[in-house]
């Protein structure tokens, strides 16, 4: 009776190690399919549908056929050589900052050309001082606007612009659509230099 006993514990802790060994192991595999979720749910739709736009996929020809608005950038014109029109501007450039709290990380690591479906907050551009850099004749500096800010940005910088010219224009990769088609002025028009402009096929990103 005593040996009987003692195979049937025997038997019950090596149930138990086996159980526990695949507790263990279905509890690693949870974690990296939550992990793997968590990364998936980063991009939404939206994005799948712009990474599906290779340039192998996507010409300059598709331009032409109204392609998505990906991301959209505010520019705030300025006279780099003028006092009063760089404090205001300043004004401006620190009075946005501070309404959507772009502080710590919030400066722009992509190429101003990348419409950049993966980024879903507003980031800062450097400000831009010499216009020769740019397709604006003056010095200005600007914003990167996600689609699902856009409203919130936009409504506050037109409400907030005082007398500075602003420039709102989306990005779909169809550098020259965008700039000279779709995009809008607010206060004067200003002439612009797209030749320094260089994709020109939705979804693509300056390789530069």
């Amino acid at each position: 009776t005593a040996i009987s006993s003692r195979s049937f514990k025997l038997s019950n802790y090596n149930e138990y190690k086996s159980y526990l060994s695949m507790a263990a192991k279905m509890f690693w595999l949870g974690g990296v399919l939550v992990l793997f979720a968590t990364a998936l749910s980063h991009y939404t739709l939206h994005d799948w549908r712009i990474i599906s736009q290779t340039p192998e996929r996507a010409t300059t020809a598709d331009c032409d056929k109204f392609p998505e608005f990906i991301s959209y950038h505010i520019h705030v014109m300025f006279w780099p050589k003028d006092p009063v029109s760089v404090d205001s501007a300043m004004e401006k450039f620190n009075g946005f900052i501070e309404r959507f709290q772009l502080y710590e990380g919030r400066n722009c690591s992509i190429n101003p050309g990348d419409p950049a479906p993966f980024l879903h907050h507003i980031c800062i551009f450097p400000i831009e001082w010499d216009q020769g850099l740019t397709p604006f004749a003056t010095a200005q500096f600007s914003f990167f606007i996600p689609r699902t800010k856009y409203f919130e940005a936009v409504t506050y910088m037109l409400q907030h612009r005082g007398d500075h010219d602003v420039y709102i224009h989306p990005n779909s990769g169809c550098e020259i659509y965008d700039h000279l088609h779709w995009g809008a002025w607010a206060g004067r028009t200003w002439p612009l230099d797209v030749s320094v402009l260089d994709c020109h096929y939705p979804g693509c990103v300056p390789d530069h």
